[in-house]
């Protein structure tokens, strides 16, 4: 065998051609020499290959779940224009006959549930804002009536906008929120106390209150209580060690990628899901349990292993971890200083500074 296959290799080479192994040798070499650069590649295939088979798209059948993508960010663009401050009569009715499809479709696939009743409550609550204009918007109140013969109907509930007043919005928003957030840091010491189940849900209920693209809300939550169930989970994550065995529960944060669509959004799943995972963290400290956010920076193999173990769908990119336990009365913590703000913030413009002046600070 061996003989026989050292034999083969010369008529082998033979047969390539001499420029075309120079090539080869100029592309492998270095590749062989960056394992880093040929990993970053192959994860870039990786998420941009889900990307393209799970986003939304009006030129194919859609799941589910996309077409409640695109629903979403149909009705939401009708919530938005109603909120300004000088909304235009009747605006939008190319963008309403599409949604009114996409609803007609989602009916006709999925019949009416709880996710179809906020598209048609907010294609009322526009339908009610052009009557109080006297806009006329061919085939609205039709196909409202054709809804409501199909047994469409929708419970009372939000949709469109609602009217808020500034005392509304500042009184509660006013705690001293930065003594709230530098209390907040990152925990690598756990009690033996039980996370309670109630909490986690409470702080995931706070945290889709997070800004998202079009009010997509793609985060997602997989959750391991209790202590064996939680280091099963960490056993995936790399960087946990000496505190790992300590968390009393494992959070990991993931986003929908079916709520995209287009080259330009390709990343949106990220910012969103990092929005979401910050937002979580935050509830979890104002609910007085300790966290600390973990990378989720592993290689495809071990990606595609904890996505059996936790079920997680291939239509959803893994954000990152979050390690949860009860604080211990004393405990040390990494001073982690900050930046200089000088470092962080840079005012490119005022209002009372001329282009030409504030250019040629910038340029300094």
């Amino acid at each position: 065998m061996e003989n026989g296959s050292a034999a083969a290799r010369p008529a082998a080479r033979l047969q390539v051609p001499a420029a075309v192994r120079q090539v080869a040798r100029k592309l492998v070499g270095p590749l062989r020499r960056n394992r880093e650069a040929v990993s970053t590649l192959l994860w870039q295939w990786r998420e941009t290959r889900r990307y393209l088979r799970w986003q939304h798209s009006p030129h194919r059948t859609r799941s589910r779940g996309q077409l409640r993508a695109a629903i979403i960010k149909g009705y939401h663009s009708f919530e938005k224009g109603m909120s300004l401050k000088e909304p235009r009569p009747a605006f939008g009715q190319p963008s309403l006959r599409y949604l009114m499809t996409m609803v007609d479709e989602y009916l006709a696939r999925f019949g009416k549930d709880a996710f179809i009743q906020d598209p048609i409550r907010v294609i009322r609550s526009y339908a009610a804002f052009n009557t109080r204009l006297q806009a006329e918007v061919p085939g609205l109140m039709e196909k409202l009536a054709a809804w409501d013969q199909a047994g469409a109907q929708v419970d009372a509930g939000p949709g469109g906008t609602t009217l808020v007043t500034r005392e509304s919005i500042q009184q509660p928003a006013a705690v001293d929120f930065l003594s709230f957030v530098q209390a907040r840091h990152s925990i690598r010491n756990f009690t033996d106390e039980p996370v309670d189940v109630d909490l986690v849900r409470r702080a995931v209920r706070m945290a889709q209150e997070s800004p998202s693209a079009c009010n997509r809300q793609p985060g997602r939550v997989y959750s391991f209580f209790g202590r064996g169930p939680a280091q099963e989970a960490l056993a995936f994550q790399p960087g946990n060690r000496g505190f790992g065995h300590l968390a009393g529960c494992t959070l990991a944060v993931a986003a929908d990628v079916q709520s995209y669509v287009g080259p330009g959004e390709r990343h949106q799943a990220f910012i969103d899901g990092g929005l979401f995972a910050m937002s979580l963290v935050y509830a979890l400290h104002s609910l007085g349990l300790g966290t600390c956010m973990l990378a989720w920076c592993v290689d495809p193999a071990k990606d595609a292993e904890f996505r059996r173990f936790a079920g997680v769908p291939d239509n959803e990119e893994i954000i990152m971890f979050i390690a949860v336990g009860t604080l211990p009365e004393t405990l040390h913590v990494a001073d982690s200083p900050r930046l200089d703000l000088a470092d962080v913030l840079h005012v490119c413009r005022t209002a009372d500074t001329p282009a030409e002046a504030a250019s040629g600070v910038a340029a300094q």
